[in-house]
């Protein structure tokens, strides 16, 4: 999670400089050993559990792994993060990052054993919410396990859906986000042409809400009829589209009425905070930084918003 940085300036601001120290190159470096080994130790720990759960598919034969969505995060974003970093603070934020992940990840694990009704209070819902220091305000809570959203108020739980989010290879991002716009009546677009991996034709779309840029969003998927556990894998939505077929692109597909009960939902100002939590991922909403690093990183993921 980005965290703004509030600067006090007095009158000796010419001799400001001379009062900070520069970091040092070993700091830098113990910084970024630090933030290598806490991939490493997320991918690996994912790909042991990938390893011994995964999902077989009627539909197409195949098998795929579960968890793939945090096999996936362990190198982007995070090699993009680790690339452009150069000061402690970089550092900094990507080891809070990796943590979160981690949290997240042992989240994602505990809730797959978990046999609580999707449409009940799970225990790792208020952890995580206890975690971020996020149980006053509006939180929505995507799991991907369950392939489900619980809509918490102050800490209470106010409304509960199934979804649809990311395919293997275009999966959603595990992590503690904020809705960062709301939007209706638009057109989403692939940015593909046809016959490519993801195209998909333009597409009408009347509720979304950003929850990471580089396209990613919670919205209206009307092509859709079938939403819940295994949705995201290949799969006969037999009253959809043949776009209803396979999981989303990284976006979190809901009903039209579920996604029109939560864009109403949703207070209007951008300084309340509105987190979004997935797998356990909290989705928050807040005010952005637009001077924070985590903003100004190019991110791996093509805006694909289907």
């Amino acid at each position: 999670m980005a965290c703004g940085l509030l600067l006090s300036v007095g009158s000796g601001v010419a001799n400001a400089s001379a009062r900070v120290p520069q970091a040092r190159t070993d700091d830098v470096s113990a910084l970024r050993a630090e933030a290598l080994n806490l991939q490493q130790q997320l991918y690996q720990e994912a790909t042991t559990w990938s390893g011994a759960h995964t999902y077989y598919d009627s539909y197409d034969g195949k098998t795929y792994n579960l968890g793939y969505e945090y096999q996936a995060i362990a190198y982007y974003p995070t090699q993009n993060l680790l690339n452009s970093a150069q000061s402690v603070a970089d550092y900094q934020y990507i080891i809070g990052q990796l943590n979160g992940w981690l949290a997240d990840f042992n989240a994602y694990t505990a809730n797959f054993s978990d046999l609580t009704p999707y449409n009940q209070v799970h225990a790792t819902d208020l952890q995580l919410m206890q975690q971020n220091d996020e149980t006053v305000g509006q939180t929505i809570v995507i799991s991907l396990a369950e392939q489900a959203m619980r809509v918490y108020q102050d800490g209470k739980l106010v409304n509960a859906f199934q979804v649809v989010t990311g395919m293997p290879g275009h999966a959603s991002l595990p992590g503690s986000w904020w809705i960062e716009s709301k939007v209706t009546n638009t057109t989403f677009f692939s940015g593909e042409q046809p016959g490519q991996d993801g195209y998909y034709p333009p597409t009408p779309i009347a509720y979304a809400m950003q929850y990471h840029s580089q396209g990613y969003f919670i919205h209206q998927s009307w092509w859709r009829s079938q939403y819940g556990p295994d949705n995201q894998f290949p799969h006969l939505d037999a009253h959809g589209t043949l776009f209803a077929n396979e999981g989303s692109h990284g976006c979190v597909n809901m009903s039209t009425a579920d996604v029109e009960w939560l864009y109403n939902f949703l207070l209007p100002d951008a300084s309340i905070h509105r987190w979004v939590c997935i797998d356990e991922l909290p989705l928050f909403q807040r005010p952005i930084d637009q001077d924070s690093f985590a903003d100004n990183i190019v991110f791996w993921h093509k805006a694909k918003v289907a």
